[in-house]
């Protein structure tokens, strides 16, 4: 299923929700509600041109999974992974160049992490993500494993990935 535009948010008669999908293509229409507080409430069934819209708990939107509780930690584990096997990929077909071609390379084809702008900065999975880096980083330089992090963003003559992830946000925000 592909997740549709939203046109506006719908108000629900429960106090405690708030829901939000108006699709235009209903054969792909899930229904996303966000609850606020911990209340649990049976849902009451929701109807479109007499068609029985699904209730999920997460929805990929976009390239991002957005979800129930507005919690980022599987859209950041998603951008995680994705980082992980760009620059295993990376590595592994083009191991044999030298350090400094394998940096261009991963800053090339890795260092793009898509929707980095609107994860929540004070989430901790942002961390894994800044230290699956530091690892890619370690493996691209020959580096030891217990080489110090503050280290890795000197040698590779880039900011800390959190700086830049920031960096990211803050030039999203201006605009």
């Amino acid at each position: 299923m592909q997740c549709v535009k939203c046109y506006g948010f719908v108000n629900s008669m429960l106090s405690n929700t708030i829901v939000c999908l108006m699709p235009t293509n209903l054969s792909a229409c899930s229904f996303l509600e966000r609850y606020i507080g911990h209340l649990h409430v049976q849902r009451p069934p929701f109807y479109i041109n007499n068609s029985a819209v699904e209730y999920v708990d997460q929805w990929p939107h976009l390239g991002h999974v957005i979800s129930r509780d507005m919690d980022d930690k599987n859209d950041i584990n998603r951008g995680r992974s994705a980082l992980f096997s760009q620059i295993n990929n990376v590595l592994c077909f083009f191991g044999k160049l030298d350090c400094v071609t394998k940096m261009r390379l991963v800053i090339s084809y890795c260092y793009s992490l898509y929707g980095c702008i609107i994860w929540d900065i004070t989430n901790v999975h942002v961390e894994q993500v800044c230290s699956a880096w530091r690892t890619g980083m370690r493996c691209v330089w020959g580096l030891p494993f217990n080489t110090r992090n503050l280290l890795i963003p000197l040698i590779s003559n880039r900011l800390p990935l959190y700086d830049e992830i920031r960096k990211r946000m803050l030039t999203f925000i201006a605009y």
